[in-house]
C-alpha cells in the first residue's frame, strides 16, 4: 500500500512549447540516422559477402559501383545532418538550439519523466552528464561541447560534399576515406544516442544497432542471371 501511494504522488511535469518542438525535431533526426546506420550496415555486410566468396572475381566496376554509392548517400546524410542553413532540420541546429537555450530542460522535468526508485536515481545521473552534478538545467557548454565532438568527427566529409557530390567546384579537398566517412557516422550515432537518453528518455536508443527485419540476403541466393 505504501508503495502505491508514493506512486501516486508522483507528479510528471509537462514539457515546455520549446521541448516539444525540439522532440519532434530529434525524431526526424533519428530517422535519418537510423537510416544511415542500417545502410552503413547493408554495405559493409555486402562486402564481406564479396570477400568469402571466391568464386567471385576479385575485381569489377560493380563493387565500384557500390562503394561510390554508399560513399556518396552516406556522405550526403552526413552532411545533412550537420547542415547550419537556417530553415533546416539538422543535428546540428538542434544541438544549437538546445545550447542557445538550457535553461528549457530541467532536471525535475527529466527526472519526473521516469517511475520513482531506481529509475529516478538513473535519471538523475543521465542529467548530471548534461548539466553537471546536481545542476537545476543543462549547462550550455556541456552541449557546445557536443557540437564540437560532430564537428570534428563530420567537417571533412562535410567540405568533401558542399565541393564534388553537391556541386563541381574548381579546387577540391581530398576525399575522405571509408575510415573517416565511419568516424562520422559512428559520431553521429553516438550523439543521437545520448540526447534520446534526454529528450525521449529512450535507453533502447543507447545501443542504435541496426535490426534489419527483412531477410535482405534472400535476393543474392537467386541467380540475376537466365
Amino acid at each position: 500500500m505504501a508503495a502505491k501511494d508514493e506512486a501516486s504522488l508522483l507528479i510528471v511535469e509537462t514539457a515546455s512549447p520549446v521541448v516539444k518542438k525540439w522532440q519532434r525535431l530529434y525524431d526526424v533526426i533519428l530517422q535519418e540516422t537510423m537510416s544511415l546506420v542500417h545502410e552503413r550496415a547493408l554495405y559493409l555486410n555486402m562486402i564481406e559477402i564479396i570477400r568469402t566468396n571466391p568464386k567471385l572475381p576479385r575485381r569489377s566496376i560493380v563493387y565500384s559501383w557500390i562503394a561510390k554509392a554508399h560513399a556518396q548517400s552516406a556522405s550526403s546524410s552526413v552532411r545533412r545532418l550537420r547542415d547550419e542553413t537556417k530553415g533546416t532540420i539538422s543535428l546540428w541546429r538542434l544541438l544549437n538550439d538546445i545550447a542557445w537555450n538550457p535553461t528549457e530542460i530541467t532536471r525535475s522535468w527529466y527526472v519526473s519523466q521516469h517511475a520513482s526508485g531506481v529509475m529516478q536515481f538513473r535519471a538523475n545521473r543521465i542529467f548530471d552528464a548534461f548539466a553537471g552534478r546536481g545542476g537545476a538545467h543543462l549547462r550550455s557548454a556541456v552541449i557546445r561541447g557536443h557540437q564540437n565532438f560532430l564537428e570534428s568527427r563530420v567537417e571533412r566529409i562535410k567540405d568533401f560534399v558542399d565541393e564534388h557530390v553537391a556541386h563541381h567546384a574548381l579546387t577540391l579537398t581530398r576525399p575522405p576515406t571509408f575510415a573517416a566517412l565511419d568516424v562520422g557516422i559512428t559520431g553521429i550515432q553516438k550523439l543521437v544516442a545520448r540526447y534520446g537518453l534526454l529528450l525521449r528518455q529512450a535507453p533502447q536508443m543507447g545501443k542504435m544497432q541496426p535490426a534489419i527485419q527483412e531477410d535482405w540476403r534472400n535476393v543474392f541466393r537467386i541467380p540475376w542471371i537466365r
